[in-house]
């Protein structure tokens, strides 16, 4: 049987029925058993207009309570997802819809009415009325291909990374060993839902248990501080983009708000060392976590700043089960720039599509990055 990630969920929804899991950017609670009994329906109506297992779901939302449950409805029928940013032009959206042959496209109803993509569905305002998919219609075994995340295409046409069940599942027990996240965590969450920076965040609390706080974006920045303390959040991720602004602007209601953070996240572009410093320093009893990876290997390195003061230059060393070296495969190299390549159990297959031949070196994924390695790894 294929590993499915949505069997992770089940199993935590039957442990902790009535844990809280979402918590909307209004502020409304949603229990595990009220979001599996939602992404069944969900499910249903996918059955419902001929959405077979295998198939391909584009799901282009905001940051919501709706869109998880789209989310986990379309895993637990089986198919794949493909998750496309909000504010997407219409272009984009008829390009991903065509190229990875969707069979239907799901919004919210105020993203509603292309006119280029023939098979749409409006996520229902109530799904009360909807049935719950029957048991014996959950799939989540035939089909090994979670998610098709496409690139940017900021520099040629976006390109769709396959990522399975397999590939997720690594991530999150690397994440979670890793990081020491519980089911006792409680995270705070601005970034883009249909990123994988975010979204992994998603699958690590559902497996475990916790509880995640939606916000749309990193907007009234003195009430999302002030929420994290009077909320008691644990963890906070973000890009060093949104860090900066936060420091730049806020940063005593950050030292007064953050103070009990028990970790930060960081991940999808270099920080600056000035900024790191600054976190350490306000936050000295937070523990200050940085990522490296891309869509197609995501969490190949880590380290924790805290632990290598002398080291906020690096992005760290590679996390269980990845393999991470400069140069090529048979040319290693040591001290000296080259490319980053990575292998391991959460690096994609390739590209919906496409020959991916030319962006593998004998097993191993060819970053496009450059780095240097030094003797400590």
């Amino acid at each position: 049987m294929n590993e499915n990630i949505a069997s992770y969920f089940i199993e935590t929804a039957s442990r902790v029925p009535n844990k809280t899991f979402l918590v909307s950017p209004g502020g409304e609670k949603f229990s595990y058993e009220e979001i599996y009994r939602k992404a069944r329906k969900f499910a249903y109506l996918l059955n419902d207009n001929g959405i077979k297992s295998g198939q391909r779901v584009i799901l282009t939302f905001p940051n919501s309570v709706e869109y998880i449950c789209a989310y986990l409805g379309l895993l637990l029928r089986g198919c794949t997802g493909i998750l496309v940013d909000f504010r997407s032009r219409p272009d984009h959206l008829k390009y991903v819809y065509n190229n990875c042959e969707a069979s239907i496209m799901v919004t919210p109803k105020e993203r509603s009415g292309f006119e280029e993509i023939p098979n749409q569905l409006i996520f229902p305002s109530n799904l009360d009325e909807i049935p719950e998919i029957p048991e014996n219609e959950i799939d989540m075994s035939s089909n090994p291909l979670a998610l098709i995340m496409y690139t940017s295409g900021s520099t040629g046409i976006p390109k769709g990374v396959m990522l399975t069940h397999a590939n997720l599942s690594h991530t999150i027990r690397s994440i979670t060993e890793w990081a020491d996240i519980n089911d006792n965590d409680r995270e705070l969450t601005t970034l883009s839902l249909t990123h994988l920076f975010g979204l992994a965040h998603i699958h690590i609390y559902w497996k475990l248990g916790g509880t995640v706080f939606i916000e749309e974006k990193l907007g009234d920045i003195p009430g999302i501080l002030k929420k994290i303390e009077s909320e008691h959040i644990t963890s906070f991720p973000g890009t060093p983009g949104g860090f900066k602004l936060i420091l730049d602007q806020f940063s005593e209601q950050f030292k007064k708000y953050c103070r009990n953070l028990k970790y930060i996240i960081v991940n999808s572009a270099p920080m600056d060392e000035d900024y790191i410093k600054k976190i350490l320093e306000l936050l000295p009893n937070t523990r200050f976590y940085m990522y490296y990876g891309l869509t197609e290997a995501s969490r190949s390195t880590r380290i924790c700043y805290n632990e290598h003061t002398d080291k906020l230059k690096s992005v760290g060393t590679p996390t269980p089960g990845s393999e991470v070296i400069v140069g090529t495969s048979v040319d290693r190299l040591i001290n000296e720039i080259g490319e980053i390549l990575i292998r391991g159990p959460h690096v994609t297959s390739g590209y919906w599509g496409m020959d991916s031949s030319e962006f593998f070196n004998n097993g191993w994924f060819k970053s496009g990055d450059l780095g240097i390695m030094d003797a400590d790894g």
